[in-house]
This record gives C-alpha cells, sequence and structure tokens, in this order.
C-alpha cells in the first residue's frame, strides 16, 4: 500500500511538529524527566500539552491514504485487522469507499470496520504492553480511554524490566572481570562478593515485575 499524502495533511503535521518543538523551548513548566521515550512527563500541564500536540500530528500523517487499488479485491475484514493491529489511531472506510467502489461495488465496508476495530483492541491489551516495554519499544498509543490507562501501566513495567536486565548484564560482566584475582586479592574478593548479593535482589526484583507485568491482563471479547 503507498502513501499518498496531500500538501495540507503535510502542512497540518508539520505545524503539529512545530508547535511541539516550541512548547519545549518556550514553556514555563519545562519538564522534570523524560518517561517512556520522551512521551510522558512528571508536569501533567506539559503532558497534556504535548500529547494533544502529537496526537493531532501524527493523526494528521496516518490520514494521509494508505489504500491502494488492489486493495479493493482483499478479504476487508483480515485488512481491517491487520491496520488495527498495529495500532493505527484512524481507520481508513472512506478511502476504501472512494478508491474501490468503482472497481468493487460489493466491497464490504462492515466487515473492514469489524476487523479494524477487533485488530485495534487486540493491539491495545496489557501484555502487549508489557513486552513491548520489555523490548524497550517506542511508545505509542492511541488506545481507547479505557484501556489507555492499564495500557500505559504496563508497558512502564515492562521498561523497567528492560533497564533491570541491562543492570543485570553489567554486573554479570563485572563478576567475571573479578574472577581471576578473588583468590589471591581481599579487595576484589569482597566486591565479589558483595556484586553476588547485588545480583540476587536484583533477579528478584525482575521477577517480581515480570509478575506484576503478566497480572490483570484481559482478552479481546
Amino acid at each position: 500500500m503507498k502513501n499518498r499524502c496531500s500538501y495540507k495533511q503535510y502542512k497540518a503535521f508539520c505545524s503539529g511538529i512545530y508547535f511541539f518543538n516550541k512548547s519545549l523551548k518556550y514553556s514555563t513548566h519545562p519538564p522534570i524527566g523524560w518517561v517512556s521515550n520522551n512521551l510522558f512527563f512528571k508536569d501533567p500541564r506539559m503532558s497534556l500539552r504535548l500529547s494533544v500536540l502529537l496526537f493531532i500530528s501524527l493523526s494528521a500523517l496516518y490520514s494521509c491514504s494508505t489504500i491502494s487499488k488492489k486493495d479493493c479485491f482483499k478479504d476487508m475484514k483480515e485488512l481491517g485487522l491487520l491496520q488495527g493491529r498495529q495500532g493505527s489511531p484512524v481507520k481508513y472506510t472512506d478511502d476504501l469507499r472512494n478508491v474501490c467502489m468503482g472497481r468493487n461495488p460489493s466491497i464490504d465496508l462492515e466487515a473492514y470496520e469489524k476487523g479494524f476495530y477487533q485488530g485495534w483492541m487486540e493491539y491495545c491489551l496489557p501484555n502487549r504492553a508489557f513486552e513491548m516495554g520489555k523490548r524497550s519499544d517506542r511508545y505509542f498509543s492511541f488506545c481507547p480511554a479505557e484501556r489507555e490507562s492499564m495500557f500505559r501501566e504496563k508497558y512502564l513495567i515492562g521498561k523497567h524490566v528492560f533497564e533491570l536486565k541491562d543492570e543485570e548484564e553489567e554486573l554479570k560482566e563485572r563478576l567475571e572481570e573479578l574472577k581471576p584475582t578473588i583468590t589471591t586479592n581481599s579487595a576484589d574478593s569482597d566486591e565479589y562478593h558483595k556484586i553476588q548479593k547485588g545480583l540476587e535482589k536484583l533477579r528478584s526484583e525482575i521477577q517480581a515485575l515480570e509478575i506484576e507485568g503478566a497480572k490483570n491482563t484481559f482478552k479481546f471479547r
């Protein structure tokens, strides 16, 4: 599927990014700390402002037509499922109608919409957010309001697991460095045993987060 964006759509996207950057530069309430790849702030006013600007910009870009002539003859439910599972913030019913009705009058737009919403709900599952965080994927969510809070919470838990596992690898490397000298150097021996205890504590924390991240998930209905 090819992207075909109008000049107005690109202009809307660029305007959103411009005001996003301007808000960062001139805000009297600069963000205290970045969380989740710069999308969440400790300052709620800043978070709301930037979230709205980002949503407007990305929605403008997503609204570019991604429907090709070949799509007109695909299984509409499967096409909707695919787009929904990608976390797209908009569906393309109008684009399908404009591009396809002349080529395939029997196109089933209702099936497309059902597939899209099913795929969208599957994308917005908390366990998916948890896995995204564990991979340190960039956070983008256009989930329904009733799912967004848990989706974000699970992502942050997964992101913390990713960070702790990174720390675990560093400690394991340090242990390997100390091994050759722990029998001859008391300072190295003390550090070695201290790191071992720290690793045990770290692994317990990771395990607890893994359990927490797997809780309270729900299946698409």
